[in-house]
């Protein structure tokens, strides 16, 4: 029930109102944490790959999105400018 629920909802929402699904890297830059606002203010809670100074476990889904657009201008309608 749980799963046929989940499945409607993901369907009637991109169907009906455009939404787009994606799928985020589970792993992010310095960069990315930096331009989110995570570092350096969490730098201790966050999760560091062992043998690498700049990539980190992405804490949410927020980080990875917000930088697939980091570059882009959107106006209110979604239209990119």
């Amino acid at each position: 029930m749980h799963r046929a629920l989940t499945q409607f909802m993901l369907d009637m929402h991109k169907k009906d109102h455009g939404y787009e699904e994606l799928y985020v890297p589970y792993i992010v830059s310095s960069n990315s944490l930096i331009g989110t606002g995570q570092l350096p203010k969490f730098g201790e809670d966050l999760f560091k790959l062992e043998g690498s100074d700049n990539y980190f476990l992405s804490p949410t889904g927020e980080v990875p999105i917000s930088n697939m657009l980091k570059d882009q201008v959107i106006d209110s309608k979604g239209n990119y400018l």
